[in-house]
């Protein structure tokens, strides 16, 4: 398929990268949205972040890291980040490299968890969340049953899918 047919923006807003229960405590996933390597991960206290995935030291992938505490351990030098894109520990540095002192290294995502799924905000400028999630009764516990989840790939911008997905009365 020619990518010149879909030459549309991805549109800013919360997505729903991926369900509550397919992520476990101390757990790293690798993720592809918003046209970039991610990695998820949660933290040893169970909160579900996002980062790049790319390791700003030499670029290994961190999806393939491990967890320690709130920060994911890069596979190949051991370096740890936080969910909020900065590095937390060099174990082999007896001070922070310069580079990373006290920086921002890697673009982080607003995370949320709520009606089962983990969402991350996208902006491509980077700006915070213009607008909250709301809850839905039906899909936070009570006396409903679990919901059916369906997937499947279509090639196709977001913005076709979404504009499409009401047919008429």
């Amino acid at each position: 398929m020619s990518k010149s047919r879909f030459n549309l923006p991805i549109p800013f807003g919360w997505y729903a990268i991926a369900q509550s229960s397919e992520l476990q405590s101390s757990e790293v996933k690798p993720l592809s949205y918003f046209d970039r390597a991610l990695t998820l991960f949660r933290t040893s206290t169970g909160q579900a972040r996002v980062i790049d995935a790319m390791c700003p030291h030499l670029g290994a992938n961190l999806s393939y890291g491990t967890v320690v505490e709130n920060s994911v351990m890069c596979p190949f030098h051991g370096w740890k980040f936080d969910g909020d894109g900065f590095c937390t520990d060099v174990p082999y540095a007896k001070r922070m490299p310069p580079k990373v002192d006290g920086k921002k290294c890697m673009t982080s995502y607003h995370t949320r968890e709520i009606n089962s799924m983990i969402w991350a905000w996208y902006h491509p400028d980077d700006i915070d969340p213009l607008y909250e999630l709301d809850p839905v009764a039906e899909l936070n516990g009570g006396n409903w049953a679990e919901p059916t989840v369906y997937e499947w790939e279509v090639a196709a911008p977001i913005q076709e899918t979404g504009e499409n997905a009401v047919g008429l009365c």
